[in-house]
């Protein structure tokens, strides 16, 4: 239903200053926010509702990869609660 529909090409998503998926859609394979995680640009070439619905399919898989490399990169080891502290303090010591 959505294929073909809505098609913008590249010279319009840049002239209307167009980013994200909109871009991405379009056959631009930029992306602003590439960081120390390992993960690919998602992008398609046909520009029509369709190919956008597949980007945001795309870096939501993506998305899932950064967050595991997130927990993994995250240290071991004991944590503390500091806002526990804050909840056991009697309110008005004698």
């Amino acid at each position: 239903r959505v294929e073909g529909v809505g098609v913008v090409d590249v010279k319009e998503v840049i002239n209307r200053g167009l980013s994200g998926p909109m871009l991405r859609a379009s056959g631009i394979q930029w992306d602003l926010r590439q960081e120390e995680f390992d993960w690919e640009v998602q992008w398609q070439k046909e520009g029509d509702s369709l190919a956008r619905y597949l980007v945001r399919i795309g870096e939501m898989v993506e998305s899932i990869k950064i967050i595991q490399q997130a927990l993994e990169g995250l240290p071991g080891g004991p944590y503390e609660n500091l806002e526990i502290r804050y909840f056991d303090r009697e309110k008005e010591p004698e």
